[in-house]
């Protein structure tokens, strides 16, 4: 909250006389000085030189930034910002407080700083080197500008290890963007992609290699326009640009690290009355085309050069949108979904590209005597697979979202990407028009089809009423379950015609049942379950039912008649953890952490406390169920010993649902109860954050996939933005940061790495400590 005075001072605007721009402008600023955006006489302040301008940069549609500008051109082009994400409104004001310190009130009032440290600033100015700079008494710089870049050096400028470029978003559009230049602690100066989540100099697009440096080393933007590496003894290391560039004198000179990821220099003719451009002098790295940088398209973009050479992204068809019409550097979402539910091979076709690559990603490589259209019906056949690159005889499998996608003619291949056959809209359309066609039959059979009508209301009205009672005395002390006849669940179901919902292991319905009292239960039909010995399925049902634990849902029955298997569950009357995390409206912190350690209670009594330990393969949203008291109970536990014979842990035939699937089910290694483990820490970070693992509609790029996000806010000490706008989450950031810290330990690559469940219990009841996780996330999560 803005101080009194501030708020005084902002009411009284309207009544102020203000001093013209030369009496003011170009003086200092002093103890208590304040700059106005509804003014234009007093909104910023000019070197003595007039080249530079300190204040409220206007970006349009009443919004500024508090920046710092070249201001005797007539491009005004923006070197620095303090609130480059956080534009302020008119009628704010920057402050350099009675006490020393600098910061901005915006217009309704929210106070925010820009240097609030403890050494006292007496002045402020901004000197003709482009640096913003607070002074003390015995005029030393307390803070400077020059420590804090944005997104360019200015000549004169240099950085310390540690500290970052980070490129806007568009030319014109001044947030931070998706490209970092850093000088990171090894003493290396890389670029990089920011929203890849392991920074190693393996995965910069740009690297000086100078990380065998025995000092400190400083990156130099020096007063002739050259770009080096410096060591503490001032020794040149390495020269990124050496140019023979026109003296300072004459001409202003920049480097920055524009929004397609590329460091480049300018130079501009001083001379304010020859109008004039900024001329390009070097460009970082040199030796790649716009397309070659990393991620320049976004997700399940791809990049081409147009006419100009300038980049163009595009979609790779039709029936992709881009998620961002006005960004389209923000990537592409598909229009429909490809799962593994229900999938059927002649609902698909795809779209050839030619000359096309994603490069990264791909979970499975085919190289034994391949060609295009064997490529195309390997990736037909799985569904799990996206899309596919072919190329020199080879067929790389990939899942959604691509990356790094681009034209490159140079390798010759070709993308396959898998899209719907037709959409719903478009079966339905057909079906209306075969109706259409026919409609004179249906007209002259409408008597019959009248009485047809009656009939078949008359019989399922007749069947709603009636309940089945199923016999009290059961033959079954095994199990302790209840043997149904299939007639009977069809007739509690009225003919599987309320479906809640569709797994990996088949569909789910409603229906009504006699057990002495009228109860509702869910009834699971297993599509996937071969027909085997009446025995061998009952013995598996019995380790099933021993399992009693209140976070587990309970088996009351079922049905093992011909080729029919199904079975019955209590009915949860609250949904699934998917309805209750991503509805309308945000559950409260304490109902999230409750669910979550009871989930994991859960899973680890399904590892170590039953008799035959079960390894459930499907944790996710949609199987965990909430009782009228929001108690999370895990449904579908137990039927992966209900697959098929002749499938093995190791088969190609992936168990589980897209995004929550252990890396290991795509290699050939033994599967172990650490793939629920990673299943949960997805789940967790869900939980922490209320988002889906995947939203390709959210607003910030770098917030796209959920264990990117929480990954960065958790390395950068950023964990309150996972929960910004939950009061009771953000006072209880600790407990946020323990349940991140955990959900990132569960999703590292090496199963191995992964804690047991029963450690996962441990950690987030506080009975153990949480280490800081790896940073060797899976690139699966």
């Amino acid at each position: 909250m803005a101080p009194l005075s501030a708020l005084l001072f902002f009411l009284s605007l309207p009544f102020l006389s203000l001093p013209p721009v030369s009496s003011q402008s170009n003086k200092n600023m002093t103890l208590g000085t304040s700059l106005l955006s509804a003014s234009s006489n007093d909104s910023y302040r000019v070197s003595p030189s007039g080249e530079f301008a300190f204040g409220f940069y206007s970006i349009g549609h009443d919004q500024f930034l508090i920046g710092i500008w070249f201001a005797a051109i007539s491009e005004r082009t923006l070197v620095w910002s303090a609130n480059r994400d956080q534009p302020v409104q008119n009628r704010s004001i920057i402050q350099f407080t009675p006490d020393g310190k600098l910061g901005f009130t915006d217009s309704h009032g929210q106070q925010s700083w820009i240097y609030n440290g403890t050494g006292a600033a007496t002045s402020a100015s901004i000197l003709d080197t482009g640096n913003f700079v607070l002074l003390n008494s015995r005029s030393s710089i307390v803070w400077q500008s020059f420590e804090h870049p944005t997104d360019t050096l200015l000549s004169g400028q240099s950085i310390s290890q540690g500290t970052n470029l980070y490129s806007s978003r568009l030319e014109s559009d001044y947030r931070t963007g998706k490209y970092m230049l850093a000088l990171q602690e090894d003493s290396n100066l890389v670029l990089y992609q920011t929203l890849r989540r392991d920074l190693t100099p393996n995965l910069a697009y740009y690297a000086t290699m100078t990380n065998g440096a025995k000092s400190p080393l400083t990156f130099v933007f020096n007063r002739t326009g050259n770009l080096y590496l410096i060591n503490s003894t001032n020794h040149i290391i390495s020269t990124i640009a050496s140019n023979v560039v026109n003296p300072v004198e004459d001409y202003y000179q920049r480097a920055t690290l524009d929004f397609d990821g590329f460091f480049r220099q300018y130079s501009h003719l001083k001379n304010p009355n020859n109008g004039g451009s900024w001329t390009r002098v070097s460009t970082i790295p040199s030796d790649k085309n716009a397309c070659s940088v990393p991620g320049i398209c976004g997700l399940n973009g791809y990049c081409v050069l147009n006419q100009d050479e300038k980049v163009e992204c595009l979609c790779p068809h039709e029936s992709f949108s881009f998620i961002d019409p006005n960004y389209t550097y923000a990537g592409c979402k598909n229009d429909f979904s490809i799962g593994c539910d229900a999938y059927s091979e002649l609902d698909y076709s795809f779209s050839r590209l030619d000359n096309i690559d994603w490069p990264y990603g791909d979970y499975e490589r085919l190289d034994s005597d391949m060609d295009v259209e064997k490529c195309m019906e390997a990736c037909k056949a799985d569904c799990w697979c996206d899309a596919a690159i072919y190329r020199t005889q080879k067929c790389w499998k990939k899942r959604m979202p691509l990356t790094d996608g681009r034209e490159d003619g140079t390798l010759g291949g070709t993308a396959l990407i898998k899209i719907r056959e037709r959409s719903p809209a478009k079966k339905e359309e057909k079906e209306g028009k075969n109706l259409f066609v026919v409609g004179g039959f249906l007209i002259s059979a409408s008597a019959f089809l009248f009485l047809l009508t009656m009939v078949v209301i008359a019989c399922s009205v007749r069947r709603r009423i009636a309940f089945i009672r199923i016999p009290t005395t059961i033959d079954n002390v095994e199990t302790n379950l209840i043997p149904f006849k299939y007639s009977q669940l069809q007739a509690a179901t009225d003919g599987f015609k309320e479906r809640l919902g569709h797994g990996s292991f088949g569909s789910v319905y409603k229906g009504v049942i006699e057990l002495g009292d009228r109860i509702e239960i869910a009834v699971k039909r297993l599509d996937k379950i071969v027909e085997r010995g009446e025995k061998e399925f009952r013995t598996e049902l019995s380790v099933i039912c021993r399992t009693h634990h209140k976070n587990l849902v309970r088996l009351l029955g079922f049905c093992d008649e011909g080729n029919q298997r199904l079975i019955v569950y209590e009915f949860m009357s609250n949904g699934s953890l998917a309805d209750f995390l991503f509805g309308s409206k945000r559950p409260t912190w304490g109902e999230r952490t409750r669910v979550a350690f009871g989930i994991a209670r859960g899973i680890m009594y399904l590892h170590d406390e039953c008799e035959s330990p079960i390894i459930h393969c499907d944790i996710k949203p949609q199987n965990i169920l909430l009782d009228r008291t929001y108690t999370p109970k895990i449904a579908d536990f137990g039927l992966a010993k209900l697959l098929q014979s002749d499938q093995t842990l190791t088969d190609t035939d992936i168990r589980g649902t897209r995004g929550y699937v252990a890396p290991e089910w795509f290699r050939n290694v033994p599967i172990s109860a650490k793939v629920d483990v990673y299943s949960f820490g997805i789940m967790l970070l869900e939980i922490v954050c209320c988002k889906r693992r995947m939203d390709l509609c959210q607003g910030l790029e770098k917030q796209v996939i959920l264990s990117d996000w929480v990954y960065d806010c958790f390395y950068e000490g950023m964990v309150h933005e996972l929960v910004e706008g939950d009061e009771d989450a953000l006072d209880d950031v600790n407990q946020v940061e323990r349940l991140v810290k955990v959900g990132l330990w569960c999703i590292q690559e090496d199963p191995s790495v992964r804690p047991s469940m029963k450690a996962v219990v441990q950690m987030i009841e506080g009975t153990i400590e949480v280490g800081v996780p790896p940073t060797s996330l899976s690139m699966w999560a």
